[in-house]
């Protein structure tokens, strides 16, 4: 095992440094839509990897999709990821898939804010390493 970086010392097991750790987390900031708004700070938390992929597995792409090669249906997965990593602040109710849709139909987020908190989504649910070989 290489050394630990100064500064840094390493605790117990490799197993228990592992199961110690916490589900990635980002942070979208959103800008505000009218003038005097404030900036809309939004919080996604990954998802435990089995239900990462059952959600996928619940949104299958369409076959146009799978001949693009798609992985899950982009309209149908992006609301209930969005449902599921969001971090709803505390007192609040979550949003759900039916929040997400609403938000994506009527003109109260814009097509690019959508894609970056869904690109952040997937982000924190996909965390690959860098591994050297």
């Amino acid at each position: 095992m290489p050394p630990a970086a100064p500064g840094l010392r390493l605790m117990g097991s490799l197993r228990d440094r592992l199961r110690a750790r916490a589900l990635p987390t980002a942070v979208v900031t959103l800008q505000p839509s009218r003038e005097g708004d404030a900036p809309e700070e939004i919080t996604l938390r990954g998802l435990v990897p089995d239900v990462y992929e059952a959600l996928g597995e619940a949104h299958p792409p369409t076959e146009e999709q799978r001949e693009r090669g798609a992985t899950w249906d982009y309209h149908t997965f992006r609301h209930a990821l969005l449902a599921a990593c969001v971090v709803t602040p505390e007192g609040e109710e979550p949003l759900t898939e039916a929040d997400w849709v609403e938000l994506a139909t009527t003109g109260a987020m814009a097509a690019g804010e959508l894609l970056q908190l869904f690109n952040a989504a997937v982000y924190v649910n996909d965390r690959s390493p860098r591994a050297r070989v």
